[in-house]
């Protein structure tokens, strides 16, 4: 006779979905409505590139604002 015994494999543990938080996805919104907005700018000013760099530093400071990366 074998001097070991054989056990039943055990199960991988569950992951839980995170739970999506309603600031979290009010701060996705308002990224996206940032970044549309200064598409839409950066369309206006394609002509006149030092005001269309000033306007990505600005939306990069106010997507970093909102996301907080």
């Amino acid at each position: 006779m074998a001097d070991w015994e054989l056990l039943p494999k055990e199960e991988a543990p569950r992951r839980e979905k995170p739970v999506e938080t309603a600031g979290r996805k009010m701060r996705l919104v308002a990224a996206f409505a940032v970044a549309a907005v200064s598409d839409v700018c950066s369309a206006v000013l394609e002509f006149a590139p030092p005001l269309q760099w000033a306007l990505d530093i600005v939306t990069a400071g106010v997507l970093f604002l909102i996301l907080g990366r």
